[in-house]
């Protein structure tokens, strides 16, 4: 497979590039992100540019908090969406964003008292809570028509074969050493891309949190 284009965005740890599908080995219908140690890396956004491969997204989506976390600790919604924080800890909760693309305050809450907050702006938001400050959530809100969070698997498996529908890849993890080049492998039907996740706090946004509350 012969990389074309390979370009690394800003402080935001997004890494793009753009294959040559004519020179695919295979009817790609998964993309798995692994860490350079062969590890996988659930909670990595993969977004493809072009044209639709996947089901249309959802206009709402829930980061929860449960035993002082967000859970999902990663999610990723269309631009315009909207996203629910509820309480289901015994404590209340402060949460806020100060990000660029969004800047929000949800004061002391609990249960579903907090409304929901609606994402007009592509970009990362970096969320927390005032009252504990361990807690860290990540919302990537996206233009594109296609994207998805990694599973426990690190995978992201698409219903439709993306050879000759896709351009630009972006991938992107918190965690993720933008400096270093990813290694890419085809392997039947998956692409293999394989990142610097060199951080120790790795290990706090391993294992991949379900979404089921």
């Amino acid at each position: 497979m012969r990389l074309l284009n390979l370009r690394k965005i800003g402080a935001g740890h997004v890494i793009v590039f753009c294959l040559a599908s004519s020179n695919l080995a295979a009817e790609i219908t998964t993309i798995k992100v692994v860490g350079k140690d062969g590890r996988n890396v659930p909670n990595a956004v993969v977004e493809i540019a072009g044209k639709p491969v996947a089901k249309p997204q959802a206009a709402s989506s829930v980061m929860a908090q449960r035993e002082l976390q967000f859970i999902p600790s990663v999610i990723a919604v269309a631009k315009t969406s909207s996203v629910e924080f509820p309480n289901f800890d015994d404590t209340l909760h402060h949460v806020y964003s100060f990000s660029a693309a969004k800047k929000f305050d949800l004061k002391l809450y609990g249960g579903n008292e907090a409304p929901s907050v609606q994402f007009d702006e592509p970009g990362i938001v970096a969320v927390g809570c005032n009252i504990h400050d361990q807690m860290r959530g990540y919302i990537y809100v996206s233009e594109a028509p296609t994207f998805a969070v990694t599973n426990h698997d690190g995978e992201v498996v698409f219903e439709d074969e993306l050879t000759d529908r896709f351009g630009d890849i972006s991938i992107w993890h918190p965690l993720a050493d933008q400096s270093i080049t990813p290694e890419l492998i085809v392997k039947s039907s998956v692409i293999e891309a394989r990142i610097s996740l060199d951080d120790p706090r790795f290990e706090r946004l391993d294992p991949y949190e379900s979404a089921d509350y």
